[in-house]
C-alpha cells in the first residue's frame, strides 16, 4: 500500500490529493487494515484450535463466543468504515461536473471561465455546443473533470440530438450537476424564486428520470444573466429572501437591486463587491443551493466557485481527519469481500465451525491482497503462542 501512496503522490495534481496521497505513502491505511487482519488471524486461529484440539488440550469453553464478540465488533467498524459515499475514492481520481441546462443560458460561458482559455465556442446562436467538451482542473486544490455540454431541448436536428442524448448520459455519470438557468426574459410569474424552481423542474422532468437518476447527486443552481433583470424582478427577491435562513444578510440582497437599475459594468461590479450569503429552492424534496451571475459582467463569481468548493469538500474526503478513507476502487472490492465473509463466518459459528473458520480465513486473505501480506503461517503461529499445545 505504501508503494500505490507513493505512485499517487507523483501523480497527484492538487494539494488536496497531495496529502492524502502522503498519508497512505507513511503507512497510515495500512496499520488500519494490518490491525483488521490481526484481528481475523486471531479469531480464526483461536476456532482452529477449538475444532482441533479441544478435547485434547486445555481451550477454554467460552473461545468461540469471545470470537462471536470481536467479529461483530470487526463486522461494525468495517461497515461504518465503508458507508464513506466513496470520498476518497473521488479525492484521488477526480470529481465529474457537468454543466446542464437549455441553449443559451451560458454553460460554455462557465466553462471558459473555470478552465480560464477558450474550450468551448461562445456563440448567441442557440445549439452550438453539440458534443461533450471535458476538461481536468484543480479547483482550490480538489480535482475535478468538468464536462460542458449541449444545450437540453426537444430537436429535429438529428446531429444536435444526439448531443442532447451524450449530456443526459454524462451526466447520469457526474457526481455534481451544476444546472444553469436564464429567467431574464421570463415573465410568467412575479417571484425569482418561482422561476427559477420551475425552470430547474421542468429541465429535469423533461430529459431525466428524476428518482433514479439524480439519485445521490449533488446539485447547485446557477442563475447566469442577473444583470438583464429589472428592478421588480430583483424587489421580488428581495422580499422573498429576507426570510430565508441561506440568507445571511437581507441588505447585502436587497444592495442586488441596484443592478436593475443600471447597465454598467463598473457599478454592477461594484454592488457584487457586497453580496453574500446562498438562497436554497427544494429540487426533489432537498434544498439545493442557488447562486446568481452575470459572466458577461463577472457578477458573482467569487460566491459561485465558493459556493462550489463547498460542494467539492463535501463530495471528497477530508486527507486531515483522523481516520483515511478508502482511496482506491480496488481497496474498496476487497473490503466488501472480507465483509461478507465475516457476516458468514459470524452466521456459521454456532452451527459450523469448521464452515466460520474458513470463511475467517478468506476474510483475512482479502486484507491480505491490499497490504501484500498473505500467509498462511501466520494463524499456526497465533495458535502456537496463545494455547499450551503440544508442550
Amino acid at each position: 500500500m505504501q508503494v500505490e501512496g507513493l505512485a499517487d503522490v507523483i501523480h497527484s495534481e492538487t494539494e488536496v490529493q497531495r496529502k492524502q496521497a502522503y498519508r497512505q505513502m507513511t503507512g497510515e491505511l495500512s496499520a488500519l487494515y494490518n490491525n483488521w487482519r490481526d484481528i481475523m488471524i486471531r479469531s480464526c486461529a483461536h476456532v482452529e484450535a477449538y475444532i482441533d484440539f479441544s478435547e485434547e488440550e486445555n481451550i477454554e469453553d467460552d473461545v468461540i463466543s469471545t470470537v462471536m464478540t470481536s467479529i461483530a465488533e470487526l463486522i461494525s467498524q468495517l461497515e461504518s468504515y465503508l458507508t464513506d459515499g466513496r470520498r476518497g475514492e473521488r479525492l484521488r481520481d477526480g470529481v465529474h461536473v457537468a454543466v446542464l441546462g437549455r441553449p443559451n443560458v451560458g454553460k460554455s460561458s462557465l466553462m471558459n471561465y473555470l478552465t480560464k482559455r477558450p474550450v468551448a465556442i461562445v456563440s448567441d446562436v442557440e445549439g452550438t455546443t453539440r458534443d461533450l467538451i471535458e476538461s481536468t482542473l484543480d479547483i482550490n486544490g480538489y480535482p475535478v473533470v468538468v464536462v460542458d455540454t449541449a444545450g437540453l431541448r426537444e430537436t429535429g436536428d438529428k446531429v444536435e440530438k444526439e448531443g442532447v442524448a451524450r449530456a443526459i448520459s454524462r451526466s447520469e455519470l457526474c457526481d455534481l450537476l451544476i444546472i444553469m438557468v436564464d429567467i431574464s426574459e421570463d415573465n410568467s410569474s412575479d417571484s425569482i424564486l418561482t422561476l427559477i424552481g420551475q425552470q430547474v423542474h421542468q429541465l429535469l422532468d423533461q430529459h431525466f428520470q428524476a428518482e433514479r437518476d439524480l439519485k445521490d447527486k449533488s446539485l447547485l443552481i446557477v442563475v447566469n444573466k442577473v444583470d438583464k433583470l429589472d428592478s421588480p424582478a430583483l424587489q421580488s427577491l428581495t422580499c422573498r429572501t429576507r426570510g430565508a435562513e441561506a440568507i445571511s444578510d437581507s441588505q447585502n440582497i436587497s444592495a442586488s437591486s441596484a443592478k436593475g437599475r443600471t447597465t454598467s459594468p463598473s457599478s454592477v461590479q461594484d454592488v457584487d463587491s457586497t453580496e453574500s450569503g446562498i438562497l436554497k429552492v427544494d429540487v426533489l424534496g432537498s434544498p439545493v443551493p442557488v447562486v446568481f451571475t452575470s459572466l458577461t459582467h463577472s457578477i458573482g463569481l467569487h460566491h459561485f466557485l465558493a459556493e462550489l468548493t463547498r460542494l467539492l469538500a463535501a463530495l471528497c474526503a477530508d486527507p486531515t481527519s483522523e481516520c483515511l478513507s478508502v482511496t482506491q476502487a480496488r481497496h474498496r472490492t476487497h473490503l466488501d469481500n472480507c465483509l461478507d465473509f465475516l457476516r458468514e463466518a459470524i452466521e456459521s459459528l454456532d452451527t459450523n465451525v469448521v464452515v466460520a473458520a474458513e470463511n475467517l480465513r478468506l476474510a483475512s486473505g482479502e486484507i491480505g491482497r491490499i497490504t501484500g501480506r498473505i500467509s498462511t503461517e501466520d494463524i499456526l503461529d497465533v495458535i502456537f503462542k496463545e494455547f499450551c499445545i503440544g508442550k
